[in-house]
């Protein structure tokens, strides 16, 4: 897991863009896990957002936005 981040911290364009309600960020894989981003272009960096399974990651990485944001319809 560490490797594939500081392969992200190189090359973060590497991962793949998402879409729908999780626009803006994107996603790296690593084995049977998908870290999820965002590029930091202000700060030259790249911010985690979720690291999971890939079974249920998207899933949980839209429930964890939609309650930062206060939005309830999914």
């Amino acid at each position: 897991m560490r490797q594939g981040i500081k392969e992200l911290l190189v090359s973060p364009l590497n991962g793949h863009s998402l879409q729908f309600k999780l626009a803006g960020l994107r996603s790296s894989r690593i084995r049977t896990y998908r870290i999820i981003y965002r590029i930091n272009d202000d700060a030259s960096c790249i911010d985690i957002v979720f690291v999971g399974p890939r079974r249920n990651v998207y899933e949980e990485v839209r429930t964890l936005l939609l309650a930062q944001r206060g939005d309830k319809d999914k």
